[in-house]
């Protein structure tokens, strides 16, 4: 039932909804929310999505919608993930970015520099990245430190 109703609002609104209780025999930690699509982090890190695929927001690889959760493909102990309109992303282990859908393409691919200042830069120990928001067409990344 939970997961019709997440599938459900996957398809009905955009933004990220985050869910305080989640069912622990799913292991689900977090739930977003994109545009057309829904996906949820698992306890493991790992990352499962539905909905639509048209962009590739999905990340398996293909463009085929999904009416249940397909793996992400290389995405792993991921502490975070966010879902923008037709575009998702996760934290990887060591604080770098990985985006998939729109933009990106249909498996994640890890973010090469990000604006940080206006001055595009790659992630390091000074710039370990610790939460994500994903907007429209857009994702905002907080660093360890609190600055974004």
């Amino acid at each position: 039932m939970l997961k019709r109703f997440l599938l459900a609002l996957g398809f009905a609104i955009g933004g990220v909804l985050a869910l305080s209780a989640c069912n622990p025999a799913d292991g689900i930690t977090r739930v977003v929310v994109g545009g057309s699509h829904t996906c949820a982090l698992r306890s493991d890190g790992t990352v499962v999505c539905w909905g639509s695929n048209a962009s590739g927001q999905l990340g398996d690889g293909t463009s085929a919608a999904a009416t249940a959760p397909v793996a992400v493909t290389g995405v792993t102990a991921a502490p975070a993930v966010t879902a923008g309109h037709r575009h998702t992303c996760a934290i990887r282990s060591g604080g770098t970015v990985a985006c998939w859908g729109h933009g990106y393409g249909t498996t994640p691919v890890t973010v090469i520099g990000l604006i940080d200042g206006g001055v595009l830069v790659t992630p390091n120990a000074c710039s370990t990245r610790s939460s994500l928001a994903g907007g429209d067409d857009h994702t905002c990344a907080t660093r360890s430190n609190g600055t974004v």
